[in-house]
C-alpha cells in the first residue's frame, strides 16, 4: 500500500517535471484541483493516521555511545 506522503511526493515531482518541460499553466493547475484534493484525501481516510513511533532524545551519554561506534580517525578529520 502505497502511503500519502509518498503519493503527495510523486506528484510535487510530476508537478516539477511539467514546470521545466514548460507545459501551459492550465496543465500545471490539474495538481490542485479538488478532485485530486478529494482523491488524496479519501486515501488518508482509509489509510488513517500515520502513528509516528516514539524517539528518544539525544543525551549526552547516548551521543558519547554513538561515537564509540565510529571510527576514531573518522572523528578527528571531522573536528
Amino acid at each position: 500500500m502505497i502511503k500519502v506522503k509518498i503519493i503527495k511526493a510523486y506528484l510535487i515531482d510530476l508537478r516539477s517535471h511539467h514546470i521545466d518541460v514548460e507545459y501551459s499553466d492550465i496543465e500545471i493547475e490539474a495538481f490542485h484541483h479538488s478532485t485530486l484534493q478529494r482523491i488524496i484525501a479519501g486515501i488518508r481516510r482509509l489509510q488513517g493516521d500515520d502513528q509516528t513511533r516514539e524517539r528518544r532524545s539525544i543525551t549526552r551519554n547516548l551521543l558519547l555511545l554513538l561515537l564509540r561506534q565510529f571510527d576514531q580517525s573518522i572523528i578527528e578529520e571531522a573536528t
